[in-house]
């Protein structure tokens, strides 16, 4: 895929710009009293656009986690990138807004994942400019019903797999009799597993879903005296990653990590901290240069790579 243009307004956009050979174009986001928000693209003229093809970054701040401004600020980028004549309009969205609620399970609530990829649809594949929505590892990655199955042929989705990442990442940790288990990202925690050639196991976690609780099964695996990767796709409260550190410490493991594609929350970030193991994650939503106490992985060489190859 051809990329003349990244649109942004981070580091992260810049380096992505960098890495594709493309011109970067700054979104300058004013927020009026009222909470309205405009985005300004920050061009000497409108003929800067014309007949480019550009890629347009979504990305929010996992400190103050606005998905539903970002949503909007997307829109209206887009829709002002359309009328200023680009040619084609790709989209990338590191962490995919909206995808862990792609079902209903009380009466009343929305199907809100396919109300938004419809919007998404409508809003912004209605000139036929959007040709895809790149996103890594969300809720649905692998499963049965997969995020394909939430958009029609206006917008093609891609959702790619960060295992690459966190290979690397565990390769140079050389760890001993290692093991993965993951509450309940099968297909990641498998995916892991079969590059750093160590065993997984994936536990069931039911769900009530009036209290929201998850009680984890116990592991059928014996963890002692052996490093542990604890690998899920997000966490947002930390609750999950929680209880399975403490169900992976009653069998006495040698170290325990914690590797998480998203870490959606300051909330979250405090829990999964302080559970005294090493916590590593990726750079899928902002944390500017306000937190170090996990490690961060760039995905800006893996987006690069998979938009060459489109």
């Amino acid at each position: 895929m051809k990329i003349d243009m990244v649109v942004g307004r981070d580091d992260f956009s810049r380096n992505l710009a960098k890495e594709l050979e493309a011109e970067y174009v700054n979104v300058k986001l004013h927020i009026f009293p009222d909470n309205e928000i405009k985005p300004t693209l920050e061009i000497k003229t409108n003929d800067e656009i014309r007949g480019k093809d550009v890629l347009v970054v979504s990305r929010t701040d996992r400190f103050e986690p606005k998905p539903n401004d970002a949503i909007i600020e997307l829109g209206l980028t887009v829709k002002n990138l359309s009328f200023l004549d680009a040619d084609k309009i790709d989209i990338l969205m590191p962490y995919m807004f909206y995808a862990r609620q792609d079902e209903s399970f009380q009466k009343g609530e929305p199907e809100s994942f396919s109300i938004i990829t419809g919007l998404y649809e409508n809003w912004l594949g209605r000139f036929q400019k959007v040709r895809s929505l790149i996103t890594m590892n969300s809720h649905l990655y692998g499963k049965e019903e997969d995020i394909n199955d939430f958009f029609t042929k206006k917008i093609k989705p891609h959702d790619i797999n960060s295992s690459g990442l966190f290979a690397d990442y565990f390769k140079s940790k050389k760890l001993k009799n290692a093991v993965i288990i993951s509450p309940g990202a099968r297909e990641i925690a498998k995916e892991l597993s079969e590059q750093l050639k160590i065993p997984y196991e994936s536990l069931d976690k039911p769900r009530n879903h009036k209290t929201g609780e998850i009680k984890l099964e116990h592991p059928k695996i014996n963890f002692k005296n052996r490093d542990v990767v604890i690998h899920d796709d997000l966490a947002s409260s930390g609750g999950t990653i929680e209880e399975t550190v403490d169900l992976v410490y009653e069998t006495q493991p040698r170290n325990v990590y914690v590797a998480l594609p998203h870490l959606l929350t300051e909330k979250g970030i405090e829990r999964v901290c302080n559970l005294g193991v090493d916590v590593v994650t990726t750079d899928s939503l902002d944390s500017g240069k306000r937190y170090k106490r996990f490690t961060e992985l760039s995905t800006v060489p893996l987006f690069s790579n998979y938009i060459r190859k489109l």
